[in-house]
């Protein structure tokens, strides 16, 4: 992955096919990131001190 520009774990990764995706299409790779940066976003701005 770190050959390949990541910076993050991917959520998946298949060196032999790079535009592999767990949802059926290589326009979407990944949802982790909006249920991990909704929460947060939330989190910070209106139930932070």
């Amino acid at each position: 992955m770190l050959d390949a520009g990541a910076d993050t774990f991917w959520e998946i990764f298949d060196p032999e096919d790079p535009t592999a995706s767990p949802y059926g299409s290589q326009l979407i790779n990944s949802y982790c990131h909006v249920w991990s940066g909704t929460p947060s976003y939330f989190i910070r701005n209106y139930f932070s001190d």
